[in-house]
């Protein structure tokens, strides 16, 4: 058997950082080792760990997704729930504004702000909405808007 200077310095240091010195122990492991190579068991190994690699990304994947899918149902929760609060102040910004205008008979927009909260831009809205739906209707009274209780809307019950 012929072994190169260079292979045996790299046996020389191998057997004595591993082996205590002794180079044929060294050389029966080397020998072992390769022949455990050659027969594939490191394949086997590399490819458990391929599998393993791949069931990880599968579980990654999975936990994206449901956290994708908890995030979307909070704010489509959050959104319904601002949705609702929004629809309860109109509606009771909608009752407020209707009584006032029921018990004035007539009244201006700058006096309704003067009594019910929300900005001029809401408060428009809502009396919009009061009209569309043909409870209230808008009048021309001394050059200004006013409001009054539509009477064609109003049955005798209210």
């Amino acid at each position: 058997m012929t072994i190169l200077e260079r292979q045996i310095q790299l046996l020389d240091k191998m057997a004595a950082e591993r082996y205590a010195g002794n180079r044929s122990a060294c050389l029966r492991a080397a020998i072992e080792d390769h022949a455990k190579s050659l027969e594939g068991e490191n394949e086997f190994k590399v490819k458990q760990l391929v599998t393993a690699v791949q069931d990880l990304e599968g579980k990654i994947g999975d936990l994206q997704e449901s956290l994708q899918e908890n995030l979307e149902e909070k704010s489509t929760d959050e959104d319904l729930r601002k949705i609702s609060q929004h629809q309860s102040k109109d509606s009771g910004r909608q009752s407020r504004i209707y009584d006032l205008i029921r018990s004035q008979g007539s009244i201006s927009l700058d006096q309704i702000a003067s009594q019910v909260d929300g900005s001029l831009v809401e408060l428009k809205s809502t009396l919009q909405t009061l009209c569309d739906q043909g409870l209230v209707s808008k009048t021309r009274s001394s050059g200004r808007i006013e409001y009054e209780i539509n009477m064609a809307g109003v049955s005798n019950d209210e």
